[in-house]
């Protein structure tokens, strides 16, 4: 390929999953990062024209994000369709919902009201908003470092004004090849690194899609699984709260319909992530990080569906990322298993399955067993088999039927294929995916 052609396969998405299924926030990111990448390499760019090209590109995300509603707004002031007022409108309150809103009356100047003219008042300014929504879709599409350099943006320009100047002026090759290099520079320390073949192989048995995002992704998982920086990174990035997005993956474990809930607050978070990228009053942007968290979450979302989920459990006042995995085999024992890396007691896991009537299981680490390990763990153990008993109706829990197992070899992770539809409707299988959740908030609660 020439870099030309590598360049329009990477706008196309091609190494960022299917056409069709791409979300326009994934796509809105990586326009984001590609705009403040090439800001960066522009050597002849000001500080301050940084800041205000920032600011103009948060201004037109948001025009599209909240409909257009802030051109709607300043056609019903009748003022000018600056990009001055376009930004007073957005950051007003009357843009805080989306769709259009607006109305004007018989003084309205914005529209050449002739004499006989039967086209109504209505249609007359939807005409309008429709232009100038085509201005702003002409503005982001063109949203380049170099070219808004060229055009010189002022508060006072005109919408129709910035999308001439912006479409007359031309993309910078040498700008767009440096940028394209270090894609593809990350491409190959990504793909080539110690890393990739673990990732790819739990990707391959979780079904998940395997392109360059993914696998980025995938990486990164593992990583924070050893590391426990996911969610403490997570809070980080975040202006806003999250603590409650956090708390409900963990606390809705035994409830019902737990895989929608955690979607639902992974997609929580990842709104929040994106709100930082567009927010006026944020002056330094991490947008590898966010990017890259964004990316994590997309990826945890889809290997839910599977039966793999992350989960933030607090230890000793340290929030670490539980790795959590329902699994059934051919004997149609299905299984929970659980694992987190602390700092005083190495990788501990569980490992839990209901036979015969009764839960069986063992719980391992991979330090030796030490006094003060086997103290930790012979507590855990107890505490475990009573919420067991709390949380699961008619288990048979007998401590004896639960192992502890000391030096044991930390293994890739197995991963299953865990359905809740097909297990609910087997009466044959040993558990449910709700009864195997409830083993795993119990080995948290434990912990």
């Amino acid at each position: 390929m020439t870099l030309e052609q590598l360049s329009d396969s990477l706008d196309q998405g091609m190494f960022n999953g299917s056409e069709d299924g791409k979300r326009d926030s994934d796509r809105s990111r990586e326009k984001f990062s590609k705009f403040i990448c090439k800001l960066e390499q522009k050597k002849d760019i000001t500080k301050e024209e940084k800041a205000s090209f920032i600011g103009i590109y948060r201004l037109f995300h948001t025009l599209k994000a909240n409909d257009y509603k802030a051109i709607g707004s300043v056609l019903k002031t009748g003022k000018d369709m600056t990009l001055g007022n376009l930004l007073t409108e957005t950051r007003s309150g009357r843009t805080a919902k989306s769709g259009i809103d607006y109305s004007v009356g018989d003084d309205f100047g914005g529209v050449d009201l002739k004499e006989g003219n039967s086209i109504k008042i209505d249609e007359q300014i939807n005409s309008a908003f429709r232009f100038y929504r085509s201005q702003a879709d002409i503005v982001y599409e063109n949203l380049e470092p170099e070219k808004m350099k060229a055009a010189k943006p002022m508060a006072n320009t005109k919408l129709e004004d910035f999308a001439k100047a912006l479409q007359k002026e031309e993309i910078d090759p040498e700008l767009e090849k440096a940028y394209i290099k270090d894609q593809v520079q990350e491409i190959r320390n990504i793909a080539g690194s110690k890393a990739a073949p673990a990732a790819i192989a739990e990707m391959e048995a979780l079904e998940v899609e395997m392109n360059f995002n993914n696998l980025e992704a995938m990486i990164g998982v593992r990583r924070d699984r050893r590391n426990g920086n996911l969610w403490n990174r997570a809070q980080e990035l975040v202006k806003r709260d999250i603590s409650k997005d956090m708390d409900t993956l963990t606390d809705a474990l035994d409830g019902d319909n737990y895989e929608e809930t955690y979607t639902k607050s992974l997609e929580n978070i990842s709104d929040k992530l994106s709100d930082v990228l567009v927010d006026p009053e944020t002056e330094y942007i991490d947008v590898k990080a966010i990017t890259l968290m964004q990316k994590q979450i997309s990826v945890m979302a889809q290997t839910s569906e599977r039966g793999s989920f992350e989960v933030p459990v607090e230890i000793d006042g340290t929030k670490v990322s539980m790795h959590i995995t329902l699994r059934s085999d051919n004997s149609k024992i299905s299984r929970m298993e659980a694992s987190v890396q602390t700092t005083d007691y190495g990788l501990i896991s569980a490992n839990l399955y209901r036979e015969d009537g009764g839960i069986t299981g063992m719980l391992t680490t991979t330090y030796a067993g030490s006094p003060e390990e086997t103290e930790y763990l012979e507590s855990v153990k107890t505490k475990m088999c009573d919420k067991l008993a709390e949380k699961i109706e008619d288990a048979g829990v007998d401590r004896n039927r639960i192992a502890i197992l000391y030096n044991a070899q930390a293994q890739p992770t197995k991963v299953g294929t865990v359905n809740a539809e097909a297990m609910d409707g087997e009466s044959n299988l040993t558990a449910d995916t709700g009864t195997l959740l409830k083993m795993a908030k119990a080995f948290i609660e434990a912990l």
